[in-house]
């Protein structure tokens, strides 16, 4: 069984749950069972809860570190429900020393965490001079309480009273106030939404002219890499015996040919596919689906039927070629 793989590639592998260990070459990033470190078993970056739900750390660390967090992130499939936790909080939730009492112990570090946090926010609240900024804490007070209940819920145990209370006085104290400055709060956000798109415009723009470069094979950088992720599409391309994402994944050109007489197969017969107890595996990963249309959707990918045919095409197992 293989284990070291490229950085992308050991979180991917880590959120497909389809081994037990893994690691990229300088072994910075690793994982065990469930949970994925950077740098350590002092920073746990993930680790998943089941088969619905995942912890993912929102301390930082390094510069590098972050660059690691952003893999975990963005290879996490898309139907896990996401909870964000302190490092302390999934250190207790994986060690094994807490064992039947792990629960107990990392619902008490989320509620600290929490009352942490509201506290910081209320005090930042009251140094705050622009009143949509002090409603802006006072959000973000209420929207952790919310969120640490939610976490409560899903184990089964109850928020502390004097926090449900707190986060209904929060509500109903500046109820008026949120309903007064909305207005301004809505001229606000269509200015940020607008700085937005154009930022993501010209992210996109590069992105274009680096994946030019990549679909003609060229060496990819950091920054390269990190650009194509902006895009809106997953691109593919072939280096030797393995097809290569513009994700970061890979898999093994013989397993890209098996299943493309499967997805062909949906695309010519206008018939969906869904994996109801059957697989079709390529590399690390299981295909969850595949449309009508012939798109697919595996793990955090979804890739479309005219980048799959383009690839299929210079496979030599499509005949209709297909323009990027």
């Amino acid at each position: 069984m293989k284990t070291v793989f490229s950085t992308d590639m050991v979180c991917h592998v880590w959120a497909q749950r389809t081994q037990d260990e893994g690691k990229n070459s300088s072994r910075n990033v690793y994982f065990n069972g469930d949970t994925i470190y950077s740098y350590g078993d002092h920073f746990p970056m993930s680790t998943f809860i089941d088969n619905r739900y995942v912890l993912i750390n929102h301390d930082s660390y390094s510069v590098t570190t972050a660059k690691h967090q952003g893999y975990v992130y963005s290879a996490i499939p898309s139907e896990y429900t996401r909870f964000y936790v302190s490092t302390e909080a999934i250190k207790i939730y994986v060690n094994e020393f807490y064992r039947d009492d792990r629960v107990k112990y990392f619902i008490k570090q989320i509620i600290d965490d929490c009352d942490s946090a509201v506290n910081s926010y209320l005090r930042s609240s009251v140094k705050r001079r622009k009143q949509s900024l002090r409603l802006d804490d006072i959000k973000s007070a209420i929207h952790r309480l919310n969120a640490t209940e939610q976490l409560c819920n899903h184990f089964k145990r109850v928020l502390p009273v004097k926090y449900r209370k707190l986060r209904d006085a929060l509500v109903d104290d500046n109820s008026e106030a949120f309903k007064s400055i909305e207005q301004t709060l809505q001229v606000e956000r269509q200015q940020e939404l607008q700085r937005k798109r154009t930022m993501e415009a010209n992210r996109i723009e590069k992105a274009k002219t680096v994946l030019t470069r990549y679909i003609a094979g060229e060496q990819m950088t950091w920054e390269d890499r990190n650009q194509l992720r902006y895009l809106k599409k997953v691109y593919m391309r072939v280096e030797g015996d393995e097809v290569y994402t513009t994700q970061g994944a890979s898999f093994p050109v013989d397993h890209a040919k098996r299943a493309f007489n499967m997805i062909s197969l949906c695309h010519t017969t206008k018939h969906r596919w869904e994996a109801n107890g059957s697989t079709i595996r390529v590399g690390h990963f299981n295909i969850n689906y595949i449309t009508e249309q012939g798109d697919l959707k595996a793990g955090c990918h979804f890739i479309e039927w005219d980048e799959i045919a383009r690839i299929a095409t210079q496979l030599g197992i499509y005949k209709q070629a297909i323009e990027v």
